[in-house]
């Protein structure tokens, strides 16, 4: 899993996406924070910020109970 972060590097920012959410009917794009002042709350039920091939490695070795293309970790 190499794009899974709590904090993203500079060089690879420029690929995280903004966040869209509705309220009250309306759709509206919440812009990303600046390089500086990411939120990196390390804590065990969120945080991660991923890609979806991540994202698929990990539930991949979940489901196989720890191991991944042949490899036990």
């Amino acid at each position: 899993m190499n794009d899974t972060f709590y904090a993203i590097p500079k060089q690879k920012y420029d690929r995280l996406v903004t966040l869209h959410l509705r309220k009250d009917g309306v759709l509206s794009e919440r812009p990303k924070p600046l390089v500086k002042d990411q939120n990196a709350s390390v804590r065990g039920d969120g945080g991660l910020r991923s890609t979806a091939e991540d994202y698929i490695k990990f539930l991949k070795l979940f489901l196989n109970q720890g191991t991944l293309d042949e490899t036990k970790y």
